[in-house]
């Protein structure tokens, strides 16, 4: 599909399109196996400490990804140097 031709379907709330597929997106924050703790603010998590210091969450499911995990709310753990061929980022611009 051309970027955002799935009209007022393919949008979020926001007015974002596209936002998922194609890659597993890095974030920002530091990797907990659950959300308690996390900031009320949406804020970035960024106390990575205990059994998953040191990694940092991707979301959202690639083209190498089976169907269940083609979803935004499939996340994982993965240290910052590790690569993989559906793994990356979207750019984003402030308006």
């Amino acid at each position: 599909w051309p970027v955002c031709s799935r009209g007022k379907k393919g949008n979020t709330a926001q007015g974002l399109c596209d936002m998922a597929g194609n890659v597993r997106e890095w974030v920002a924050d530091c990797y907990h196996e659950g959300y308690d703790g996390a900031p009320k603010n949406n804020a970035p998590r960024k106390s990575c400490t205990g059994r998953t210091a040191g990694q940092r969450v991707n979301r959202g499911g690639g083209w190498l990804s089976a169907a269940p995990y083609l979803r935004t709310t499939s996340r994982f753990a993965y240290k910052p140097g590790d690569r993989s061929v559906d793994l990356g980022f979207r750019c984003a611009k402030s308006l």
